[in-house]
């Protein structure tokens, strides 16, 4: 007998993302996604390092979220707003960072 989704214990963890999120004409999408793992200081002391303004408003078109999974369930930690400049800036360091992450947690294996 196969168990209902809802209980599936590693959905019950919570893991951290930061999405990279576009507002457009058709609306606002998600066109990016950098799971980070299930550290939420790690997680979070990374999307401190991100480049953007903290004061989102509606004429920002490139947003930045930090965000959680619980339970399956998406949640907002946190926003920023940037330039496609900063964005670019944002994804090289969370490239870097999770280059590092995943190297450490390697060697410790």
């Amino acid at each position: 007998m196969l168990s209902p989704p809802f209980y599936n214990l590693k959905s019950m963890c919570t893991e951290y993302f930061i999405q990279i999120t576009l507002k457009s004409s058709q609306g606002i999408e998600c066109v990016g996604k950098f799971n980070i793992g299930n550290d939420k200081e790690t997680a979070a002391a990374l999307f401190r390092k991100l480049q953007g303004r903290p004061d989102v408003n509606d004429t920002d078109v490139l947003y930045v979220e930090f965000m959680g999974i619980k339970n399956g369930l998406p949640y907002n930690l946190d926003v920023i707003s940037c330039t496609l400049k900063e964005l670019g800036e944002n994804c090289q360091l969370i490239i870097k960072e999770l280059f590092k992450l995943k190297s450490l947690s390697l060697t410790a294996k």
